[in-house]
């Protein structure tokens, strides 16, 4: 609701008045012509990291790591050929069970439709092998198929079973009569008739191996649902052929509990699995928590299956440790997701890195800089210091701050998503450092009428040639624009006679009698001349308003007060004002609906047998509110 009071006064002599009261990576390049490139990021750079001296092929295996200059870029476990056994594992260990970590990378398993195989695994050891493991179904890790009078024993103990393990396979051949009959009686169906299927076992435990009479192979004890208390693996069923000359996502976390054991997580396209190991079971499985990396895999002898199996790095646990966060701020608060934010709000971004010295590598690796791909909000703009805002293409001169005190300078340039800075100093490995990068921005007016919810709103990456990380997102909500609905202008009216002369105390005893529809008879008014009345309802949506008035009786500076009626006349339609009675003017039946007007008023009064010369006053009250 919206008021303005206003006053009438009338003089008789005689004045009579109404007057108002808001992932980058390093330039390198994949530069292989058998593989696909890696799908690339959103932003366009390149969807793998370089590795330089982390992993070495094992001996006789036909594993090789994919180069590119200086760079090491990928891994190529095994080619597309027959009888390829591949085996290629990190150089010293690159996980610790007992600090939580995650690594992220692509997988290609080449292009072959009709006779994929054998597979491919992700193994994890407490002891780095020396030696590739066991051709064809058992990938590499799994005991060998060696037939009668076997037990589960013999087979978790043989030298080409690797030992002290965790692997998670990709096995893209059905061994339904061998090492996969489990997983043939129990996930294949008329949808899933091809037998691939990725699953977790440890080829070092006895429990993995099961055996169905005297003279008979070995079967895997893979079931889609683990029992409890064995050392039993697990499987999920694929939905189709991943030998499609595709590049598939893989992730591997650990959570590390507070009584020495955790949870392990890993998700290979839409497939999640979850594994909890106790500290007595991870010793059992590993006998420490310092663990190897590696890959295996293998493809059949002539005539039969094969495929390539490549794997290009996005993030490896070790090679670079580093934290990054975003924050934002308004002045001393951090914005949050119960924060409102309005346009015009000062925020700042607040980019902060954390660089540990238990890194294997600096970081970048061989460049000197880093580079980061910064994202803002699109309802926020950069501002320089002066509060100026900036346009896409513009540059930013940074100030980066260290946690030490000292600090360094770095340039970005304005994008259309956010702010893209090439020349970040790098880290020193063996050196704790922490970098913070301060972004001003400023909410931009609103113009929409709803608020906008931000719900895990992204906020960028910084990467060097041997590791990326993104920035976590960020929540908030940036308050729409109700609109403003007001009396901006109310009517100020100076009365007179018809021959613009103030009215006597005679004319006043005999009074103005009024003449209506429309007023044909001026004399027989007191008139002034048309006023401006605006309404300003910028709302975009919503009910409509009515502007109401109501008129106090005429008070003079001394004596009796007089009575009147006054008459606006906008358009030639009569609008009453009566003295002591609320009244609407003019309404409207929807928001968005301003008016501006210039209304002439009339004024009639009885007639007034005592009356004294003298300033007479009156007050309107002008009441804009909305209407249903």
């Amino acid at each position: 609701m919206f008021k303005l009071l206003t006053a009438m006064m009338l003089e008789i002599g005689l004045l009579f008045m109404f007057a108002p009261q808001t992932l980058v990576r390093a330039a390198i390049t994949w530069g292989n012509t058998t593989y696909p490139e890696p799908p690339r990021q959103s932003d366009g750079q390149p969807g793998f990291i370089a590795f330089n001296n982390v992993f070495t092929p094992l001996s006789a295996s036909n594993s090789a790591n994919l180069v590119n200059g200086n760079y090491n870029v990928g891994v190529e476990v095994t080619k597309s050929a027959f009888n390829q056994s591949g085996a290629i594992w990190s150089n010293q260990p690159l996980l610790n069970l007992n600090n939580n970590f995650h690594a992220q990378m692509a997988l290609y398993f080449g292009n072959n439709s009709s006779n994929p195989g054998d597979g491919m695994t992700f193994s994890l050891s407490s002891v780095r092998p020396t030696s590739p493991g066991a051709n064809g179904a058992a990938l590499g890790v799994w005991g060998p198929e060696k037939g009668a009078l076997l037990n589960s024993d013999k087979e978790a103990s043989d030298p080409q079973t690797l030992k002290k393990s965790f692997s998670i396979v990709f096995d893209t051949y059905n061994n339904s009569d061998t090492l996969d009959r489990f997983v043939y009686n129990q996930g294949l169906t008329e949808t899933k008739p091809h037998g691939e299927y990725v699953g977790y076992g440890y080829p070092g435990m006895p429990d993995m191996y099961q055996f169905q009479g005297l003279f008979t192979v070995t079967n895997l004890s893979l079931y889609q649902q683990p029992a409890a208390g064995k050392y039993y693996g697990g499987f999920d069923m694929l939905p189709s052929n991943i030998s499609n000359n595709q590049w598939h996502e893989f992730t591997f976390d650990w959570q590390k509990d507070n009584a020495g054991g955790g949870t392990l997580t890993y998700q290979f396209d839409a497939i999640k699995r979850s594994v909890t190991w106790t500290a007595a079971q991870i010793s059992a499985i590993f006998g420490n928590s310092q663990l190897y990396m590696g890959f295996t895999g293998s493809t059949g002898p002539s005539g039969k299956a094969s495929e390539a199996h490549v794997v290009a790095f996005q993030q490896i646990p070790g090679l670079v440790n580093a934290t990054t966060s975003a924050s934002l701020w308004q002045g001393k608060t951090q914005v949050d997701q119960s924060s409102l934010l309005n346009g015009g709000d000062q925020l700042q971004y607040h980019y902060t890195i954390d660089y540990a010295a238990t890194s294997l590598q600096s970081w970048p690796l061989l460049n000197s800089n880093l580079t980061a791909n910064l994202q803002k909000d699109d309802q926020f703009d950069y501002v320089d210091a002066s509060g100026k805002v900036l346009s896409v293409g513009d540059t930013m001169p940074l100030t980066l701050t260290y946690a030490d005190g000292h600090t360094a300078t770095a340039t970005g340039t304005v994008t259309s998503t956010g702010l893209s800075i090439t020349n970040l100093p790098g880290f020193t490995s063996n050196l704790n450092r922490t970098m913070t990068i301060t972004l001003p921005v400023v909410v931009k007016q609103q113009s929409q009428f709803d608020n906008l919810v931000r719900t895990n709103y992204t906020t960028g990456s910084v990467s060097g040639d041997n590791a990326q990380f993104d920035f976590n997102s960020l929540n908030y909500t940036i308050a729409g624009n109700p609109g403003v609905l007001k009396l901006t202008q109310a009517p100020s009216f100076h009365f007179t006679t018809s021959t613009g002369g103030d009215p006597t105390v005679s004319a006043m005893i005999k009074g103005y009698a009024g003449r209506q529809s429309p007023i044909t008879q001026p004399a027989d008014w007191l008139a002034a001349p048309a006023q401006p009345l605006q309404i300003t309802d910028t709302r975009p949506k919503g009910s409509g308003w009515q502007l109401h008035v109501q008129l106090s009786d005429f008070t003079p500076t001394k004596g009796l007060s007089l009575t009147g009626q006054a008459q606006l006349v906008d358009n030639q339609t009569l609008l009453p004002l009566v003295t002591s009675a609320d009244t609407i003017l003019y309404q409207a039946n929807t928001a968005k609906q301003s008016l501006t007007t210039t209304p002439t008023a009339y004024l009639k009064t009885p007639p007034q047998p005592t009356i004294t010369a003298g300033h007479y006053r009156a007050t309107a009250t002008w009441t804009l509110q909305t209407a249903p």
